[in-house]
């Protein structure tokens, strides 16, 4: 690690609240030439469940969404919004070499990023470090553990509903009540909502079934009486789930 790099991290940790200046205030200079500083786009996935990680990641600016995918089709996931947050720390922890969840920004984020071997010798030396780190984790899992029984496992074709429903609303004023076309493509939607090809297909095909919304051209098109129907579907099956 250069110096241009130590710099930029000085200058991080002074910009920033004080938790990420009291967490590297005592590091090591060996475990500082291990750090890399990254810069990840939207929807960008740094961690995949049920692969193997060799990273911590410190999210210190942005947002990220954590997703589970279940082998019944169904799909958890919850945005972590409050900032640090660790990814990658949960199989460190428990000694499990294989990703729990998938891992992938929201937003553009600026990440810290470690080696596990060096993180953990890091820990094993600064106490200080090791008592932050344990108390900003438990704050970050503490809402998502709080309201657990909230969350709603949705199934893959709700969340294309929510997806669409988004997408529409957020272009309906420039739409001026006309019909908005969704400009992904399938295999742009499969990297975006983490579902394969073949899926998105099938949910693209049961829209039209189920007259949602209308695919002409290989593009989904989508009206404001359809979307008040999938409203009411996304209403209506959640209603179900929780009762």
């Amino acid at each position: 690690m250069d110096n241009a790099v130590i710099e930029k991290l000085e200058k991080i940790t002074q910009k920033n609240s004080s938790w990420l200046k009291l967490l590297f205030s005592h590091m090591p200079k060996r475990f500082l030439a291990q750090i890399e500083l990254l810069q990840l786009p939207p929807e960008r996935r740094f961690i995949i469940k049920g692969e193997s990680n060799h990273y911590i990641y410190i999210v210190y600016e942005g947002m990220i969404r954590v997703i589970n995918e279940f082998d019944n089709g169904r799909i958890f996931a919850f945005a972590t919004t409050q900032i640090p947050a660790f990814s990658g720390l949960l199989e460190l922890l428990s000694g499990n070499e294989i990703n729990t969840s998938t891992v992938e920004t929201i937003q553009e984020s600026k990440l810290i990023r470690i080696q596990k071997k060096a993180f953990s010798q890091w820990m094993n030396e600064d106490v200080e470090a090791y008592k932050l780190v344990v108390k900003i984790f438990a704050r970050q899992l503490y809402p998502s553990l709080l309201s657990m029984g909230s969350y709603y496992v949705y199934p893959k074709f709700v969340v294309l509903l929510q997806f669409l429903v988004k997408t529409y609303e957020a272009a309906a004023a420039a739409a001026a009540g006309k019909e908005v076309i969704v400009t992904e493509t399938r295999e742009e939607l499969s990297e975006i909502l983490g579902f394969s090809l073949r899926t998105v297909y099938r949910l693209s095909n049961r829209l039209v079934e189920e007259n949602l919304a209308e695919i002409r051209k290989k593009k989904i098109h989508l009206t404001s009486p359809k979307i008040e129907k999938m409203k009411n579907y996304i209403m209506r099956t959640s209603y179900e789930h929780q009762a």
